[in-house]
């Protein structure tokens, strides 16, 4: 009764090994690898898909997206170069699965394993920016290995971002409905294979050149110090002495013009209509010059005007050249509109043109001002004192020389005055942003 049992077990055993050995003589026999480990310093991986056949056709498939192949079928055997074509920005292990089809057949599957080490990302954590420009921000990579990383914003309109290299990044700011010395921040998300962090982007519109509303230019002063006065003391109130600018400001870049004010107070009082509209507005009083910063302040909301003081005058004149004039110790015709038949001594004679000219004829200083030296004088905000005392009167300090005046009343240490109530054609101003 017993030996039936072990019959039984021999003949299943007899079949068992006659499947294999006709399996092994009649079927192919097929090489796959079971697992693909990429560790996070390798993106490619080479291996092969064997079999005994050779007309068998294989193909793979996979639906991961920092995966692809290139492939080689040759005889009985697939060549296989396995890519990481974009590493994914989270850090640990990342798996997947490969598909092996023979014949259109699906075979057997592949694991595939992918390490990503934390490589952060180094970069500042806040910009400034105060113009319309472009800053490129360096991201560092902490590690060895590839660093992966993508930038994103929120806020479109003023921010643009352009990768522009494996490890820099391009902040493009626009500065779009912002008002002058407006300030606004906005975060820019960097992701890296070591995580998110996040850029502050300090907008602050104060821009090199600026424009108003009523077509007035302006041009951005950094704040500063210099030497007030001049060496020679010609006039006697003239002391050198050191001066602190404490405060930035915007300085019209001309002398206001006839078409600039009468767009504010609605009439020209200027004597030389005939100039023209871009030509300085003189004629006016001390007195007038104040009401025309009021009003302009009214009208463009949220904007100081005012005129310069004497010590901002004379800073933003001279351009940070500490000579007579900003051409050096001669003023010729060819310079400025001046008395040029009363030059410097020393200097040559030239035209005398006995009126205005146009603002903008001649170059500028080195801070972008045209006409510090003659066309027309230029009304200030400071009383005038022998010592340079800041005491409040009547008299005005009138700054520059005009188109009336010899070379000597034209340099830039030259301290005229008026009365507050004067208006001459010989005297006109320019305006300041106070902020």
């Amino acid at each position: 009764m017993r030996t039936k049992p072990k019959i039984f077990i021999a003949f299943i055993l007899l079949i068992f090994v006659n499947y294999l050995m006709l399996k092994f003589l009649f079927f192919e026999r097929i090489s796959v690898p079971s697992i693909i480990n990429f560790p996070y310093d390798k993106s490619e991986i080479r291996f092969k898909i064997k079999s005994d056949n050779p007309e068998l056709v294989w193909k793979l498939k996979e639906n991961l997206s920092w995966l692809e192949f290139n492939t080689y079928q040759g005889k009985g055997t697939l060549e296989v170069l396995a890519k990481i074509k974009k590493r994914p920005l989270l850090n640990g292990e990342h798996k997947g699965k490969v598909e092996v089809y023979i014949n259109d057949k699906k075979k057997q599957s592949i694991k595939v394993l992918l390490s990503v080490k934390p490589i952060i990302g180094i970069f500042p954590e806040s910009l400034e920016l105060n113009d319309n420009s472009i800053k490129v921000i360096e991201i560092k990579n902490s590690g060895s290995g590839i660093l992966n990383w993508e930038a994103k914003n929120n806020n479109t309109e003023n921010i643009k971002l352009k990768k522009i290299s494996s490890n820099k990044l391009q902040i493009k700011v626009k500065f779009k409905n912002f008002r002058l010395n407006e300030s606004k921040e906005e975060t820019v998300k960097i992701i890296s294979d070591g995580g998110e962090k996040e850029v502050t982007i300090f907008m602050h519109y104060l821009p090199k050149r600026f424009i108003n509303k009523f077509g007035m230019e302006f041009v951005y002063i950094k704040k500063g110090n210099f030497l007030m006065g001049s060496s020679e003391n010609i006039e006697n109130d003239e002391k050198v002495h050191p001066v602190d600018i404490k405060k930035d400001f915007y300085i019209q870049v001309a002398e206001t013009t006839q078409k600039e004010w009468q767009k504010v107070m609605k009439n020209n009082p200027s004597h030389f209509k005939e100039c023209g509209e871009d030509c300085p507005v003189e004629n006016v009083s001390w007195l007038d010059t104040q009401k025309f910063m009021r009003k302009l302040s009214d009208l463009d909301s949220k904007t100081k005007y005012r005129l310069p003081t004497e010590e901002e005058w004379e800073y933003a004149s001279r351009g940070g050249v500490n000579e007579n004039f900003i051409f050096g110790r001669c003023l010729l015709d060819s310079d400025a509109n001046f008395n040029a038949m009363y030059p410097i001594k020393g200097c040559k004679k030239g035209l005398y043109r006995k009126k205005t000219l146009k603002v903008k004829t001649f170059k500028p200083n080195n801070f972008g001002l045209y006409d510090v030296h003659g066309n027309v004088s230029e009304w200030t905000a400071s009383s005038y004192d022998s010592k340079y005392e800041k005491k409040e009167s009547f008299d005005k300090i009138v700054k520059g020389g005009s188109w009336f005046n010899f070379a000597i009343y034209c340099r830039s240490a030259n301290r005229n005055y008026q009365k507050q109530d004067t208006a001459k054609n010989y005297i006109g101003f320019r305006s300041l942003i106070e902020f």
